[in-house]
């Protein structure tokens, strides 16, 4: 799926968080690291999820997610008037 949106062009840090308690998941210590992704064709939010295992962090998962922007004034934006005849 990466290959498709092109280069990796940058890659910002928003949000890493920490927790004993995950749904779906045993008791452990878990990390949470967010990302905001730019590529040559999409931006999108990267979310890793990490477990502790003895002295080291082991990656139990990765999601991807296309970011959306809506503009005011754009079509469709909150509060815009709908075209006379739609």
């Amino acid at each position: 799926m990466r290959g498709a949106m092109g280069d990796l062009q940058s890659r910002k840090r928003e949000a890493i968080g920490f927790v004993t308690d995950m749904p779906d998941a045993p008791p452990g210590r878990y990390a949470g690291a967010f990302f905001e992704s730019t590529f040559a064709r999409e931006t999108v939010e990267e979310k890793a999820v990490f477990v502790r295992q003895g002295d080291a962090w082991r990656l139990v998962g990765y999601f991807m997610s296309k970011r959306y922007t809506v503009r005011p004034g754009a079509p469709g934006a909150a509060g815009q008037k709908a075209a006379a005849g739609t």
